[in-house]
C-alpha cells in the first residue's frame, strides 16, 4: 500500500460522518469543535487490535470502524498541534446498540499534538449492547507522529451490557511514533454484564515506535462477573520499539467473580525489535477471578531486540482466585517479567518487587485440587543467543498459598536455551525470599531457579552468582537450586498444616 493511498484513507476515515442514534449529550452544552475544524455528530475510529499490524491503516474483518460520539473534534488533513484548557463532560446512553463517546478526538497523517490541562469526563452506557469511552483519541497515520501531554484531569467510564464487551481508555495513541506523557491524574472503569467482557486501559499507545511516560497517577479498573477482565495501567505496543517510563503511580484492577480475571500494571511489547521499562515510582497489579493472573510488569521482545525491566522503586503483582475451569490454574502472580526471543532479557533491581498468589477458596471436603503460582521476578531469553539476567541490590519476595492443592514460589528465575551460548545469570547483593504454603496438598518454593540449556559437544556450565556472609564470590552449577537462607540476603520458606 502506497504512503497517498495510506494518507487517503487516512483523511477520509477522519471526515467520515454518521446520522444521529441513541441518546447522546455533552453535559450542559454540545460538542465543542476546535477552531478551523468541520463540526462532527459522528465519526468513525479503529478498534486497535493487540498485535500490530505491518501496516496500521488496514482494516481486518474483526476491525470495522464503530460510531462515536465526541466533545471536542480535530480533522485535518496534515496536522494539528492543539491545547486544551476547558472542562469537557460527554455522555452517551442507549438501550440497544452500542454507545461510544470520546472527549478529545483528533486525527490527522502527517504529526498531530494534543494536550489537555482540563478536566475531561466520559461516560458511554449501553443497556443490553457494546460500550467504548475515551478521554482522547489520536490518529496520527500509519506514517505519522502522534504525540498526547496531559497535564489534567481524565475520568472515563463505559458500561456494557450482559454478553456484551465495555472498553473504557484514557488516551488511546496510534501512529508510525506514538508518545503519551501523563503529568496528571488518568482513571478509567470498565464494567461488562454477567459473562462479558471489560478491557480498561489508563494510557495506550501503538505504532512502530511507542512510549508511554507517567509522572502522575495511571488507573485502570475492569469487571466482568462470569466473563473476561482486562486493566492494564500503562500498555506500549511497539512494532519496532516499545518504552514505558514511570515516576509517578500506576494501578490496574480486574476482576471477575465466576471469570477470568488479568492485570498488567506495566505493559511493554515490542514486536520486531526492543521493549523497556523503567520504573521509579509505583506499579501495582491486581487480580481477582476464578482464573486470576496479575503482571506487576510485563516487559517483552517478540522477536529481535532485548527486554529491559529497570526498578528502583517499587512493583507489585496479587492475584487471587477461586475454583478456576478444569487444567487452569487458580492464581498466577508475577512481579517483574522480561522475556526475548532471542536477545537479552534482564530485570535490574535496586528497589522493592513482590508477587503474591492466592488460591484459598473453601473446598474442604472435595477431592478438588487449587493451584497458586507466584514469580517475584523472571526473565527468559528463548533462544539463548542473549542472556537471561537478574541484577538484585533491592528485595524481591515470592508468596503463594492454596487452602487445598498446590502453592509454588520462586523469588528469582532465569533460563536461556543455551542454544548460542546465552548465559543464566542471577546476581544479588540485596534480598531474595520465597514463601509457600498449602494446607491440604503440596507446597514449594525456591529462592533462586537458573536453567539453561547447551549446544551439542558444548558442555561448560553457565553461572549464577551472588554474595555469602563473607566478600567471597560464589557459583552454583546450572539446574542446582538455592534453598532456605544458606546463603546472604536469601530465605525460603514453606509450610504444610500450620508446621514450619
Amino acid at each position: 500500500m502506497t504512503r497517498a493511498i495510506r494518507d487517503a484513507m487516512a483523511v477520509s476515515v477522519a471526515m467520515l460522518a454518521l446520522s444521529a442514534g441513541g441518546i447522546a449529550h455533552a453535559g450542559t452544552r454540545g460538542p465543542v469543535v476546535a477552531p478551523g475544524t468541520a463540526p462532527l455528530e459522528r465519526a468513525f475510529f479503529l478498534r486497535v487490535p493487540d498485535t500490530a499490524p505491518v501496516d496500521l491503516t488496514r482494516i481486518d474483518a474483526d476491525e470495522h470502524p464503530r460510531t462515536v460520539h465526541p466533545g471536542i473534534v480535530l480533522a485535518l488533513p496534515a496536522e494539528f498541534d492543539y491545547t486544551n484548557q476547558d472542562d469537557i463532560d460527554v455522555i452517551e446512553h442507549v438501550v440497544n446498540g452500542t454507545a461510544s463517546a470520546v472527549g478529545l478526538y483528533g486525527a490527522a497523517v502527517e504529526t498531530t499534538t494534543l494536550r489537555n490541562y482540563g478536566d475531561v469526563s466520559v461516560s458511554a452506557e449501553s443497556v443490553y449492547g457494546d460500550a467504548a469511552a475515551y478521554g482522547a483519541l489520536e490518529y496520527a497515520g500509519g506514517a505519522g507522529i502522534g504525540l498526547m501531554i496531559n497535564g489534567g484531569d481524565i475520568q472515563v467510564d463505559a458500561s456494557a451490557g450482559a454478553g456484551m464487551r465495555a472498553d473504557a481508555t484514557g488516551i488511546n495513541i496510534v501512529g508510525d511514533v506514538a508518545s503519551i506523557f501523563n503529568d496528571g491524574s488518568i482513571g478509567v472503569a470498565a464494567t461488562a454484564g454477567d459473562g462479558g467482557l471489560a478491557d480498561a486501559r489508563a494510557a495506550r499507545s501503538y505504532g512502530s515506535y511507542t512510549n508511554v511516560s507517567n509522572y502522575g497517577s495511571l488507573i485502570a479498573s475492569a469487571t466482568a462477573d462470569g466473563g473476561t477482565a482486562t486493566a492494564r495501567g500503562a500498555d506500549s505496543l511497539g512494532l519496532l520499539g516499545s518504552s514505558v517510563y514511570n515516576a509517578g503511580d500506576i494501578q490496574a484492577r480486574a476482576t471477575a467473580d465466576g471469570g477470568e480475571a488479568i492485570a498488567f500494571g506495566s505493559y511493554s511489547v515490542g514486536i520486531n525489535y526492543g521493549a523497556y521499562a523503567n520504573n521509579l515510582g509505583t506499579i501495582s497489579a491486581h487480580a481477582i477471578g476464578d482464573s486470576a493472573n496479575a503482571y506487576g510488569a510485563l516487559t517483552a521482545s517478540a522477536y529481535y531486540g532485548n527486554a529491559i525491566t529497570t526498578n528502583a522503586g517499587d512493583i507489585s503483582a496479587i492475584a487471587e482466585g477461586g475454583i478456576a475451569e478444569y487444567g487452569e490454574a487458580e492464581a498466577i502472580a508475577f512481579g517483574a517479567y522480561s522475556s526475548a526471543l532471542v536477545y537479552d532479557a534482564v530485570v535490574d533491581n535496586s528497589g522493592t518487587i513482590s508477587a503474591t498468589a492466592l488460591a484459598m477458596a473453601d473446598i474442604s471436603g472435595t477431592d478438588g485440587f487449587l493451584q497458586a503460582k507466584a514469580v517475584g521476578a523472571e526473565s527468559v531469553s528463548t533462544y539463548g543467543y542473549g542472556d537471561a539476567v537478574i541484577a538484585n541490590s533491592g528485595a524481591i519476595e515470592a508468596t503463594a498459598m492454596a487452602s487445598q492443592g498446590y502453592a509454588s514460589a520462586w523469588g528469582a528465575a532465569v533460563q536461556s536455551s543455551g542454544q548460542f551460548y546465552g548465559a543464566s545469570l542471577i546476581d544479588n547483593d540485596g534480598a531474595i525470599s520465597a514463601y509457600a504454603y498449602a494446607d491440604i496438598g503440596v507446597d514449594g518454593c525456591r529462592c533462586l531457579r537458573v536453567q539453561s540449556g547447551f549446544r551439542s559437544g558444548h558442555r561448560e556450565p553457565r553461572r549464577h552468582h551472588g554474595h555469602r556472609a563473607g566478600p567471597k564470590r560464589h557459583s552454583l552449577r546450572v539446574g542446582e537450586l538455592c534453598l532456605c537462607d544458606w546463603r546472604q540476603g536469601l530465605q525460603c520458606l514453606w509450610h504444610r498444616n500450620g508446621r514450619q
